[in-house]
């Protein structure tokens, strides 16, 4: 893609930042070169489009997907809440983008059990999944789950069965 449109063509960026999921994905041994990768699409997507583009957003918002996979929760979190403030200004609480990131930030808040936050996030990502999906959707579940979990943790056992009753999925 350089060769045709240049190094610092928006469309390098979108690649590095595709090529640098497909290292996220391949293992974790592969997260140095995939957050290189996004570093270098962030500074293309940044200088083409605006810090506040949600193309950029995403690229922040994998970035704090390789800090997760590290079990770095407080660096992840701080690229998942500037991405999160993108998508909320940019596309709207209804954007499934804003409520991936948003879920993504609530696992990371989980992970530092600040149980408040994740709970306000993850409901935040089920308002959007239930009017976006089915109520048997794979992430409805995946998101109730989650809550459940965290009234669990609170000693909120009733609640917390219901919850994992409700997260069954077909």
């Amino acid at each position: 893609a350089d060769t045709a449109h240049g190094p610092n063509h928006i469309i390098v960026g979108a690649a590095l930042n595709s090529l640098g999921v497909l290292h996220y994905h391949l293992s974790a041994d592969h997260s140095d070169k995939a957050m290189e990768l996004f570093h270098r699409s962030l500074a293309i997507r940044t200088a083409a489009c605006g810090r506040d583009h949600p193309e950029v957003a995403t690229t922040l918002n994998n970035m704090g997907r390789i800090h997760v996979q590290r079990d770095e929760f407080e660096e992840a979190l701080t690229y998942y809440e500037e991405a999160l403030e993108i998508r909320r200004a940019r596309l709207g609480l209804d954007s499934l983008d804003y409520a991936a990131t948003a879920f993504n930030a609530g696992q990371s808040f989980h992970q530092r059990n600040k149980l408040d936050r994740a709970l306000e996030l993850y409901r935040e990502f089920l308002r959007v999944a239930r009017n976006k999906f089915s109520d048997n959707h794979r992430d409805v579940a995946v998101v109730l789950s989650g809550i459940a979990q965290i009234h669990q943790e609170r000693g909120e056992h009733d609640e917390a069965l219901k919850l994992y009753g409700e997260s069954k999925y077909n």
